[in-house]
């Protein structure tokens, strides 16, 4: 009876592993139906086609000629899995057991300067513990496995913990920054003589210290094989490490094997897998999303899809042991498919044909870090690099290089042997945002896309400044500037004003010129500073908000020259925190602003109202409103709720208050939202009537704002992420169907009225939309212009930021991504983009307007005191 029991059981497990392997569609693809959740709503149904097959098979068919260890730098790894725990490299000079964590109070007895490492090491909170909590390294770690199943005790994982969970999104409790961590784990990599470092991760520019790219270079001058994922971004990959030459950077493709949406791509995309709807493992203290079964989930990403190279490349450093990394390498890029015009530069990689080449010449053009051109007029240069990656090189290489949007007057040239480099020279033969281009040599081709920037124009105004204390300085990573410019308030041009924060006053600039400090009252600590013509005399002027005793807010109103235009108030929050995203500021003679604005909050005062979970809120119009105190001589706000529901029943023929959220206000005119009807009320009078938006305007709509066209006004609104309805006060109505599910859309920039109708921006998760309407209100065109983002680490999404101003009747939009990972910033006029490139040692200001100009502002490290501020028209 035992034995049947153990039968039994055994059946069933060995079902239930059949099971889980039959939706691994990628290890065998051969036409399943593979379904891709898009959202709650949509879903999408693909087939996978034969041609995704890597070579899985090959695999069971090898016996390694040496142990191969795999670092994976990522959060953790949950080592008991069961699909892992043959996997897990085991210290056992420092185990219990052999596969035992001791307690980290047994000291450290192979004197490697890590207590107890047995199973690898917790870098976030130094211990030797490397528990996976969010469930990403234990995917990956797992993808691995699912690839490596019939080598178990040929390779193994050392868990590497870097990452907490919402890395990059909130502060991490380590005693080291993230950088110093990353460098501690490559370092402890080197030490265990580790075959490959798996990354699936990226990190900016400014993550990158002198200390992290040395030990990653000496890794690889070592001869360890480092594999990176591609980024999540949808656009060009600009993330490191993928853009250091030698690493291994790798992009996702769907089952179909077309490129997946979400994945970046560009000449630093060496190789593609597998990287959607793709079944691993995760802690089984995690609840899966998508499947019942405990311990496994689907992911999508260039995450899952790099864990299948470093198997590929395990595999290949196994069976040959004495090869170098750039051999391996160059087994799988010379086996691989061919690269899609804007993918990589080479496509599916094919282990079974790598498994199976015989040694031979590979040269190969070096192009991680070329992403651009710098316009010199009409004309550019391009310098490819080359190197032999395998055996020597002993013969001349015929290169072509060609563009489709440019003639190339060198185009064909011979790469001799020993040489490293040729340059290329040509013209735009049309007006391009990008250059598609295509390397030819040796019966190979490789794409390259290259964004065409120009140089900024002249600065018309351009100041060397001296300074006592750092303000600008130069980096590894570019400039930085303590300097920031001040908001404008809405409905204000903004002027070349400046200041800098520090802990007990602020000090503010005109241009170059210091306007002093601005002492900070006594137990205040300073909030927001905005710009603004209060007074109409030409000039903006300066209101600042203060946070005073822990208690209360206060407001202060001053020219340039520090003297109080209107009385200092007070605030203490009764119904609701402002909304600084949208207010308007009324200036009365003699007397504090008044300040108007929507948002949630409360209709009857509460000594809580900074408290988020208070119940009770709903939107309402709210006004600040000053008051004098007589005994205490000073000026104070209160703040009333605008809309008298009682007041609006005879008008709308209604029996009882109305229940009500207000959706917008503009001028004196209220739209609220009352059940499924739409309801202008007039703020003065109270009275009430019904709109007619009742069509566009459904709860939870994303955004409703009134902006100015040239003499009108419109009401724009989001009904989904993906139906954006616009309705100008003339009647004439707007509508636009987001098709890409995979887009939605996330803000709306404006309209403007123009010889052909109307122009609408908007802006989705990857793209600026432009979207062109008649008079009547029917789309005739759509163009799109993407918006660099970066996604940050395993959790968060840096977006370039995006500035809408009006200028002259027109709308400029200003893309600015050099604080995240770029060196460059596009101007959108009238749909036209033009890049401009910023130099190294400078960093961009929020653009202004001098003297009428549409302005950008860069200010550029010189020396250690002094740098120049340069005004350079758009």
């Amino acid at each position: 009876m035992k034995n049947l029991l153990l039968l039994v059981l055994f059946s069933s497990s060995v079902f239930a592993q059949s099971a889980l392997d039959d939706l691994r569609w990628f290890l065998k693809p051969d036409g399943q139906e593979v379904l891709i959740s898009i959202d709650d709503l949509h879903d999408e149904r693909l087939t996978a086609t034969p041609e995704m097959n890597f070579g899985f098979d090959s695999i069971a068919k090898q016996t390694l000629k040496k142990e191969i260890l795999i670092a994976v730098v990522d959060g953790g790894i949950e080592i008991d899995h069961p699909e892992l725990k043959d996997f897990i490299a085991y210290n056992k000079a420092d185990c219990y057991e052999g596969n035992i964590i001791p307690p980290m109070t047994d000291g450290d007895k192979d004197n490697n300067g890590y207590k107890g490492d047995c199973a690898g090491w917790n870098f976030v909170d130094a211990t030797n513990r490397a528990e996976d909590l969010d469930g990403h390294g234990t995917h990956v770690t797992g993808v691995m496995a699912s690839v490596l199943k019939s080598l178990k005790g040929q390779v193994k994982f050392l868990p590497l913990r870097v990452f907490a969970p919402g890395e990059g999104t909130r502060s991490v409790k380590s005693d080291a920054p993230l950088s110093v961590r990353l460098t501690r784990a490559f370092e402890y990599a080197l030490s265990r003589k580790v075959d490959v470092i798996h990354m699936s991760v990226g990190w900016p520019k400014s993550f990158m210290s002198f200390e992290l790219e040395t030990v990653i270079k000496k890794a690889l001058d070592q001869g360890v094989i480092i594999v990176s994922a591609a980024g999540n971004s949808s656009q060009r990959a600009t993330i490191l490490p993928c853009q250091m030459e030698g690493v291994i950077c790798v992009g996702a493709l769907r089952a179909d094997g077309s490129v997946a949406r979400f994945s970046n791509w560009g000449s630093q995309v060496d190789l593609f897998a597998p990287g959607e709807k793709i079944l691993s493992t995760i802690p089984k203290t995690l609840a899966p999303l998508h499947i019942s079964r405990k311990g496994y989930d689907y992911k999508n990403g260039t995450s899952q899809a790099a864990p299948f190279v470093s198997a590929a490349l395990a595999v290949l450093k196994g069976i040959y042991p004495d090869e170098s990394r750039e051999a391996l390498y160059s087994r799988l890029m010379i086996t691989a498919n061919t690269g899609a015009s804007e993918g990589g530069l080479k496509g599916l990689f094919h282990l079974d044909r790598a498994l199976n080449l015989k040694p031979r010449s590979f040269v190969f053009p070096q192009l991680k870090g070329l992403h651009h051109v710098v316009m010199k007029g009409n004309d550019f240069e391009v310098e490819i690099k080359f190197k032999s990656l395998w055996l020597p090189q002993t013969k001349s290489v015929p290169v072509k290089f060609s563009c489709l949007e440019a003639n190339v007057i060198n185009a064909t040239q011979e790469l001799v042997v020993k040489s490293t480099s040729l340059i290329f020279n040509g013209s735009l033969t049309s007006e391009t945002n990008d250059l598609n281009c295509e390397i030819k040599f040796a019966g190979d081709s490789v794409p390259l896309k290259l964004k065409v920037q120009h140089p900024l124009n002249k600065a018309f105004e351009s100041t060397v400044v001296h300074q006592d204390e750092l303000l600008v300085i130069s980096t590894r990573t570019g400039g930085r500037s303590r300097f920031l410019t001040i908001d404008a308030l809405k409905g204000s041009v903004p002027g070349p004003l400046y200041y800098i924060a520090g802990s007990k006053d602020i000090v503010v600039y005109n241009k170059d010129k210091n306007l002093g400090a601005i002492p900070m009252n006594k137990d205040c600590t300073f909030l927001k500073i905005w710009q603004a013509d209060f007074d109409k005399n030409g000039q903006n002027e300066i209101m600042m908000e203060s946070m005073c005793n822990k208690t209360h807010l206060e407001y202060r109103f001053m020219g340039l020259d520090y003297k109080e235009l209107y009385p200092t108030a007070k605030y203490r929050p009764a119904l609701a925190v402002i909304n600084y995203d949208d207010f308007d500021v009324i200036m009365t003679p003699n007397e504090p602003a008044k300040m108007r604005f929507v948002f949630e909050g409360l209709g009857i005062p509460s000594t809580s109202a900074w408290d988020s979970q208070v119940t009770g809120k709903k939107q309402r119009l709210y006004e600040m409103f000053p008051a004098f105190d007589k005994e205490k001589k000073e000026w104070n706000y209160d703040v009333r709720v605008l809309e008298e529901p009682k007041k609006w029943m005879k008008s709308l023929k209604l029996r009882t208050t109305p229940s009500y959220a207000v959706i917008f206000y503009h001028g004196n005119r209220l739209l609220v939202q009352i059940g499924a009807r739409t309801v202008w009320v007039n703020i003065d009078t109270q009275e009430a009537s019904y709109a007619d938006y009742d069509d566009m305007l459904l709860k939870g709509s994303r955004r409703q704002s009134v902006i100015s066209a040239p003499g009108e006004n419109i009401l724009q609104s989001f009904l989904t992420p993906y139906e954006y309805r616009g309705a100008l006060l003339d009647k004439t109505k707007l509508r636009y169907i987001q098709i890409n599910k995979f887009d939605p859309l996330i803000d709306i920039l404006g309209t403007q009225k123009n010889a052909l109708g109307y122009l609408t921006i908007l802006r989705s998760f990857q793209n600026l939309i432009y979207v062109q309407y008649d008079h009547a209100g029917n789309m005739i065109t759509e163009k799109k212009s993407i918006v660099d983002r970066f996604d940050f680490l395993t959790a968060q999404d840096l977006i370039s930021s995006v500035i809408n101003l009006s200028l002259n009747e027109r709308m400029v939009q200003i893309v600015d991504g050099t604080k995240i990972n770029t060196n460059y910033i596009d101007v959108m006029t009238d749909e036209k983009k033009m890049s401009y490139e910023i130099p190294e040692r400078c960093v961009t200001q929020q653009p202004i307007v001098i003297d009428g100009l549409l302005t950008m502002p860069i200010f550029c490290a010189k020396t250690k005191t002094e740098f120049e501020m340069r005004f350079i028209e758009l």
